[in-house]
């Protein structure tokens, strides 16, 4: 299959090469797209069978160079605003609103073409160019892995790709490496914030669509529904961010089922086999804008996008950021889950209720499939320290030992993605990579009694626990461990279910029976490795910690600090201690609390600054609200208040006296081990 050009295309090509199309094989053929197809065995074929085969293979390797044939906005304009399904929706909608339903159309018209893409293909070669030199000047190494899985994807079905968003190069990396690779990029469902000028008209011209969050207007919502369900009939390849915004705590956020929902519903499986939803991890080794979250997690505002703020953003090329890896996983079949899930359940799954399953399984995806990076290791190793510091052999050490217990995970079966280049290289004896991470400026270090010292300062501890956070989760299965036997003195199913619901929605972790049988599993494990030992032979699921340089309860300790602290507040929020707390406006409280940060280090409350972060008090609230302990009002963020009933307040109680002893034992034991 030849093709001369790459990007877009209008319409179906014609299967009867022109005089004109050959003749151009001579000025484009040094940029000629040459792909091989699967062999056909036409032994016992027809030739018009034989000739149809072709055609499809011809058609598919179409559609992952080139795209589904995209139309022009006129055209999408009357396949989208018409039909008597929208005449219908735009009279109830207009006589909700208090308009004719001329007005109501004409604003439904203005909504599709706020929305709508407009790609033009020769954006593609030029913002390629423009993309490769930017990202050579950020990145020393970009790596792509999983697009074996990816391709035959893209030929055979409808796929809409997840990434994870770290970054505002999130999009521009996925889509320029997929570009470099002879797959045309996919549509993308941005925020409406990125449709300023002049850059609303650069994104919307390579495929970008502008979505409004939390929409109030009706109109917009209306004409969204109708063209992703028109892209997802016509089988273009789309891109969304599940988790709706860029994770300021470094975690995978639960996913935000707007666009999954409008997904689901257009999928029809008469028109289309399946959906393909593909989980994508971007590991970054340092994310640009870190040093931004770190201080919007110290009570400092967003910045706010505009032409102004991408100016002064020109001083990030005044510094390298290292590597990139970005990981295509294992697509997830919209039909094969919903009919999993349907037997599972008997049939008596309701739509949403599917949409949560299926948005928590594809953010596990994304998740279990993140890159562990020396960046990541090295600060986890430096945030569960007693002292602000380590010397270079002891943090040497602790990175081995945490790679050592990712390796052990790997051996058990669970998903872990792989090591990005720079650790295997430390790992491989390359310890001196470690001063490059002096270069982002987040680790210092000193030299103290003819020895190196590595230490975070406090006012960067926040941009650290960003990068821990992107991989805790890994190590929380084995750090409740630890906790459940300094808290208990013993390692069984009790003591474990007595800590997981603090953990459950702010890690996204399985329902309470998977994720014991995975523990079960992994203390087996762990006992062959000689790490634990079964304390009761009669007990299926009873262990302890020998001596170990993986027992590490620290890991967790800014975590629960940080929900202590929040549940102490709520419960003296006003002085209301024995009756309901209501109305509690979100934003005062989240203010009040940064504001009190200091005396909270002074008093002993808090010992890790980084537990004070805005994102750790947001993930909490969204944690005490999941367990029904909370209620949070319906609305924008800045209006968002707080309520308690009555009938909870037992329940918060015992959840603080359970945080106080917790946050006890790991200090207690840091004080007897200086931190080891």
């Amino acid at each position: 299959n030849v093709f001369q050009v790459k990007g877009p295309i209008r319409k179906w090509p014609s299967f009867k090469p022109s005089f004109f199309w050959l003749w151009g094989l001579i000025p484009t053929r040094r940029i000629l797209t040459v792909t091989i197809g699967e062999a056909i065995d036409f032994s016992q074929q027809s030739s018009h069978r034989l000739l149809r085969l072709i055609k499809i293979d011809f058609i598919r390797t179409l559609k992952l160079v080139r795209g589904a044939p995209f139309e022009p906005r006129e055209e999408q304009a009357k396949a989208i605003l018409s039909g008597p399904e929208f005449e219908r929706e735009i009279e109830i909608i207009s006589e909700r609103s208090g308009i004719s339903k001329a007005q109501g159309k004409k604003l439904a018209e203005n909504a599709f073409y706020e929305l709508a893409a407009s790609p033009r293909r020769f954006m593609y070669d030029a913002l390629s160019l423009v993309a490769r030199s930017l990202l050579s000047r950020l990145f020393s190494e970009i790596h792509t892995r999983g697009l074996e899985k990816l391709i035959p994807a893209i030929k055979e079905h409808t796929v809409v790709l997840v990434p994870m968003h770290r970054s505002h190069l999130d999009y521009i990396l996925v889509g320029y490496k997929l570009f470099s690779e002879r797959v045309n990029p996919p549509l993308v469902a941005a925020g409406i914030n990125l449709a300023f000028w002049p850059f609303g008209f650069i994104f919307r011209s390579v495929g970008a669509y502008f979505v409004k969050r939390n929409a109030r207007d009706r109109f917009h919502t209306i004409v969204l529904k109708r063209y992703v369900a028109y892209l997802v009939n016509r089988g273009h390849l789309q891109e969304f961010f599940i988790e709706g915004g860029r994770s300021r705590s470094g975690k995978m956020l639960p996913p935000k089922l707007g666009l999954l929902s409008i997904i689901i519903d257009a999928w029809k499986p008469e028109r289309r086999r399946d959906i393909l939803f593909v989980p994508v991890s971007i590991t970054y080794e340092n994310v640009i804008e870190d040093e931004s979250f770190g201080k919007e997690n110290s009570g400092g505002s967003k910045v706010r996008e505009s032409i102004g703020s991408t100016i002064r953003a020109l001083d990030v090329f005044r510094k390298r950021y290292g590597e990139v890896l970005i990981e295509f996983g294992e697509p997830i079949s919209h039909r094969g889950f919903r009919d999993r899930v349907l037997k599972a359940n008997e049939l008596k799954v309701s739509e949403k209720s599917l949409a949560q399953k299926l948005g928590h399984e594809i953010c596990r995806a994304i998740r279990d499939q993140a890159n562990p990076g020396l960046t990541s290791l090295c600060y986890t190793a430096l945030l569960m320290a007693n002292h602000y510091g380590l010397s270079r052999s002891e943090l040497t050490a602790k990175i081995i030992s945490l790679q050592r217990y990712l390796e052990i995970l790997r051996s058990a079966g669970i998903k872990i993605g792989s090591d990005t280049p720079q650790l295997k290289r430390f790992i491989a004896g390359e310890f001196e990579v470690l001063n490059d991470l002096r270069a982002a400026g987040v680790v210092k270090s000193e030299r103290h009694f003819a020895e190196d010292y590595f230490y975070i300062p406090g006012n960067r501890r926040f941009t650290a626990d960003y990068y821990r956070n992107s991989i805790v989760h890994y190590f929380l299965p084995f750090s409740l461990c630890a906790l459940s036997q300094l808290n208990y003195g013993r390692i069984d199913e009790d003591s474990i279910a007595s800590l997981y619901p603090f953990f459950e929605h702010d890690l996204l972790l399985e329902a309470w029976p998977e994720f014991f049988e995975k523990l079960k599993g992994l203390c087996s494990t762990f006992e062959k490795n000689e790490i634990l030992i079964r304390k009761n032979s009669a007990v299926d699921f009873c262990f302890e910690f020998k001596n170990s340089d993986l027992f590490f309860p620290a890991l967790i300790l800014s975590y629960l600090q940080a929900y202590q602290w929040v549940v102490q507040s709520l419960l003296s929020a006003d002085g209301e201690t024995e009756s309901n707390v209501e109305n509690l406006h979100q934003e005062k409280f989240i203010s009040k609390l940064l504001s009190a940060a200091k005396s909270s280090y002074y008093v002993g409350t808090i010992s890790k600054t980084e537990a004070t972060a805005r994102s750790s008090i947001l993930s909490i609230l969204h944690s005490l609200e999941a367990r029904h302990l909370i209620k949070r009002q319906e609305g924008s963020g800045p209006e968002r208040s707080i309520s308690i009933e009555s009938s909870r307040l037992t329940d918060l109680h015992k959840d603080l006296i359970s945080l106080k002893k917790l946050n006890l034992v790991i200090k207690h034991w840091l004080l007897d081990n200086q931190g080891s």
